[in-house]
């Protein structure tokens, strides 16, 4: 006789969707985080024209960051990271790049030319949303109330009938009068 397969349910992708509603969220705050920070530093930063000195962390020719030099409105020299430079033209060492920078921390700084940055965070930004609202549907989807479950699609063995149980009877006893 073999065994009965386990009915599907929502056993396995509970803990499957839980995480990727932590991830979801995790990735939406972060770029939200980023984008908010980047804007702030547009907002409030200090405009410099920065030197490049070197650049990486793209695939296939493109860049994620260039190492700058720049001096502050102090008369500092920092060398800060600039994420997300312009791509077109591709920065080599010795170009100049117009940059803004938050006046308390001048290693903060981002490109004023940024609108790839911008289209950049809004695709992380609507994937992290994206896979948080699939992760929280599915998570509905299993658990709601009145969810009609999937037919079996294979035979039951028949269960037997417990026999009901044996009525019994007092027994009566007889008293026996003595004359």
């Amino acid at each position: 006789m073999t065994s009965p397969r386990p009915q599907p349910g929502p056993g396995r992708a509970i803990p499957v969707l839980v995480v990727g509603a932590l991830i979801g969220t995790a990735w939406l705050v972060l770029y939200i985080a980023e984008w908010v920070q980047r804007a702030d530093v547009m907002g409030r930063g200090m405009p410099a024209s920065a030197v490049v000195l070197d650049s990486g962390g793209g695939g296939r020719g493109s860049t994620e960051w260039v190492r700058v030099r720049f001096s502050t409105t102090d008369g500092d020299d920092v060398v800060a990271k600039v994420l997300n430079p312009p791509k077109d033209p591709p920065l080599r060492p010795g170009d100049r790049l117009d940059i803004r920078y938050d006046p308390r921390d001048p290693y903060e700084a981002v490109p004023v030319d940024g609108g790839q940055a911008v289209s950049e965070y809004l695709i992380y930004i609507v994937g992290g949303a994206a896979i948080l609202g699939i992760s929280v549907y599915g998570i509905w989807w299993w658990t709601r109330p009145g969810r009609r479950r999937p037919a079996r699609t294979f035979p039951q063995p028949r269960r037997k009938r417990p026999a009901p149980p044996a009525i019994v009877r007092p027994r009566r006893t007889v008293r026996r009068r003595m004359h």
